[in-house]
């Protein structure tokens, strides 16, 4: 059973960070660090979204740190926190919100620094839009 929040500011934090890791991926791929994939998914929460953004870190940051575009302090390891294996059954929303924010803590770096070294592109959007 996913884990459903109440707080939409969680299902937004979470999701954000699963859109996050998807632009990080598009930038890999356009730095040509990484061949372009097909990484749709369902989504079911943010439980599930949590895990999938930080599953995409860790394909993610390898890459970028093996590739050195990224700043070798943001070069940690995999992120194996202990609840991405677990169940997201009976989860509240403030545990969810701490799980959320330690995600954040971790991805956003990786997230911000890729986003720093994309490619602009010609008609001046931005290349990690989040709000």
């Amino acid at each position: 059973m996913p884990a459903f929040a109440a707080d939409s500011t969680l299902v937004i934090d979470a999701r954000r960070l699963t859109v996050m890791m998807s632009q990080a991926r598009d930038i890999e791929v356009a730095l040509g660090l990484s061949p372009a994939a097909d990484a749709s998914s369902v989504s079911l929460g943010p439980y599930d979204d949590l895990v999938i953004a930080v599953k995409s870190y860790n394909l993610l940051a390898p890459v970028a740190c093996a590739a050195r575009k990224i700043d070798a302090k943001l070069c940690k390891g995999t992120f194996q926190p202990r609840w991405l294996d677990g169940e997201a059954t009976g989860l509240s929303d403030t545990q969810l919100r701490v799980l959320a924010d330690a995600a954040a803590a971790r991805l956003t770096p990786l997230w911000s620094a890729l986003c720093a070294r994309a490619p602009k592109p010609a008609n001046g959007e931005p290349v990690c839009p989040m709000e």
